[in-house]
C-alpha cells in the first residue's frame, strides 16, 4: 500500500503503520475489560439522514444504471450540506465531499442548478460553501489496484490524495464515491480483494466521522444486491438500493422508484416510496389512493376506444371484434387486464354506453354534433364551454377536453373561480356572450 499520511484515529494510525503491534495490544485481556461499558449509559446510535442513513458508517449504494443513483446522492449531498431535509427527513449538517467520476462538468452544473431550485434561498449559499464535487478527471485514477512489484491489492496515490483531502474538510459529514467500477482494478469477484475495498472505505469512514457510500451497480440478473463478491456486502454494515417502483406503479403518470435500505447491521431496514419528477429529480410520492374496480374499467375503456378509433381510421371498418381485440388484453399488455376477464370489461363498457355493440363488432358511439368533443374541432380547451365555430356551443357536462396550449391563445378570457385562462383565437370572434354556469364553470 502506498497510504504515507498520519491519521487523526491513532488506533487507526497504528493499525495501518505498525499492524504487528496492534495486534499485541488489541488481543490483551486488558483490551476485553466490558467494566467501563458497563458504567455508563450506551451512546444513542447517530443518523446522518434521521431513522435511515446512519452517521459514520461505510456502506454501498446499489442501483441498475441510469436509474438516478448519482442523482439522489447528489440531492443527498445538497441537504447535508445546506440542512434542508432529504426525503422529508431531517438531516445531520455538515461539508461533503462527493467524487463523481462518471460524470462531466457539463451533467453536474445542470444537475447542481435544478437542486439549487429546490433549496431555500437563505441556504443556497452555504450550499457552495459546504459541498464539494470532483467531477470525471481527464484520466482514470483507481484507488484500488495492484502492487507495482506483486500481484497483492493495494491502494493508490489517487487514494492518497483523496483520503487527505477528505482529513483537511472541517466538519466532514458525508463521502461519495462513484462508483465502485472506476476506481477499483482488483478482482471484484475475489473474496479477498473485496474485503480489502471494503476495509479502505470503512477506515475512511473511522478517520473521518462521515458516512461513506460507494456507488455500484448490481448484476443484470439481480437488481437489488451488488454485483461481484458477496464480501464487499458482507463487510460493509450498510447497503442501499434504488431500484424500479412496483411493477407499473405510477403516481401521476411519473416513474415510481423506491429507495430502500436492504442492510443495517444496527437498526431496522426502511424504505421510501419515490416519483422521478419532471426536471429529473426524486421526491417522496404522494399517497395514491387505491383505484376502485369502477375506476379501472373506466380507464381501460378509455384506451379501448382508443384502439378502436385508431383502428378504424387505419383499416376503413367500424369497430373491431372480440378476436381482435383479445390479443391486447393481458397483464402489462395494450389493454392492461387478464384476457379472461376481457368479455367481462366489454360488457361493462357497453352497459356504461362508452361502447356499442353491433354486428359483431364493438364501435366507439358517435357524439351528438352539440356535444362534440374538444379534438372533433381541431382544437385544444380547458373545461369551459366554448363555441365550435360552427354555431354549436359545446355541451361541458358531456364533452371531454385536454389541456389549453398557451400558443393558440389570444387575449380573450375564461374565468373560474378567480382563476383566469384563455380560449383559442380561432375560437373567440364566434364565441357566445352566454354565461350559462354548468359545473361550476363560466361559459363565453
Amino acid at each position: 500500500m502506498t497510504m504515507h499520511q498520519s491519521f487523526a484515529n491513532s488506533d487507526l494510525h497504528q493499525a495501518i503503520h505498525n499492524p504487528g503491534d496492534y495486534s499485541a495490544k488489541f488481543f490483551s485481556l486488558q483490551q476485553g475489560d466490558i467494566s467501563a461499558l458497563m458504567r455508563e449509559n450506551p451512546p444513542q446510535r447517530q443518523f446522518l439522514v434521521d431513522k435511515l442513513i446512519p452517521q459514520g458508517v461505510a456502506g454501498l449504494f446499489n442501483g441498475p444504471g441510469a436509474i438516478g443513483k448519482t442523482t439522489l446522492a447528489m440531492q443527498l449531498g445538497a441537504s447535508v450540506a445546506t440542512g434542508a431535509d432529504f426525503l422529508g427527513l431531517g438531516v445531520q449538517q455538515g461539508s461533503v465531499l462527493m467524487y463523481l467520476s462518471e460524470d462531466d462538468d457539463c451533467e453536474v452544473s445542470n444537475r447542481l442548478h435544478r437542486i439549487k431550485e429546490t433549496i431555500p434561498e437563505a441556504l443556497q449559499a452555504t450550499m457552495e460553501q459546504n459541498l464539494k464535487i470532483l467531477s470525471r478527471p481527464a484520466t482514470d485514477l483507481p484507488f484500488f489496484d495492484y502492487g507495482k512489484s506483486s500481484r497483492n491489492a493495494s491502494t493508490t496515490v489517487h487514494f492518497d490524495h483523496f483520503f487527505k483531502a477528505a482529513q483537511n474538510l472541517d466538519n466532514l459529514k458525508l463521502i461519495v464515491i462513484d462508483s465502485y467500477t472506476r476506481v477499483n482494478r482488483l478482482d471484484e469477484i475475489q473474496h479477498s480483494h473485496a474485503s480489502f475495498t471494503a476495509a479502505w472505505i470503512e477506515a475512511l469512514a473511522q478517520e473521518t466521522g462521515a458516512t461513506v457510500l460507494m456507488i455500484h451497480h448490481p448484476p443484470k440478473s439481480n437488481s437489488s444486491s451488488a454485483r461481484g463478491s458477496s464480501a464487499l456486502l458482507n463487510a460493509t454494515r450498510f447497503s442501499a438500493t434504488l431500484s424500479p417502483g412496483k411493477r407499473g406503479a405510477r403516481t401521476e403518470s411519473r416513474e415510481a422508484l423506491c429507495f430502500k435500505i436492504e442492510k443495517f447491521n444496527y437498526g431496522q431496514k426502511q424504505h421510501v416510496d419515490l416519483e422521478r419528477l419532471d426536471n429529473g429529480l426524486l421526491a417522496t410520492a404522494s399517497p395514491n389512493r387505491e383505484e376502485t374496480e369502477e375506476e379501472r374499467f373506466r380507464r381501460l375503456a378509455k384506451s379501448i376506444q382508443e384502439i378502436i378509433t385508431s383502428h378504424q381510421a387505419s383499416a376503413k371498418t367500424s369497430g373491431m371484434t372480440y378476436s381482435q381485440l383479445r390479443p391486447m388484453a393481458r397483464i402489462g399488455g395494450i389493454i392492461n387486464i387478464q384476457q379472461d376477464r376481457l368479455r367481462e370489461l366489454l360488457a361493462w363498457a357497453v352497459r356504461e354506453k362508452l361502447l356499442t355493440f353491433e354486428n359483431d363488432r364493438y364501435v366507439v358511439p358517435k357524439q351528438n354534433p352539440r356535444a362534440m368533443s374538444a379534438s372533433k374541432v381541431g382544437a385544444t380547451y380547458t373545461k369551459h364551454g366554448v363555441s365550435d365555430g360552427q354555431g354549436h356551443r359545446l355541451d361541458i357536462s358531456r364533452a371531454r377536453f385536454k389541456p389549453l396550449a398557451k400558443e393558440d391563445c389570444d387575449q380573450a378570457k375564461v374565468l373560474k373561480a378567480g382563476h383566469c385562462d384563455r380560449v383559442p383565437a380561432a375560437l373567440s370572434s364566434t364565441a357566445t356572450a352566454s354565461k350559462q354556469n354548468k359545473a361550476g364553470y363560466e361559459e363565453i
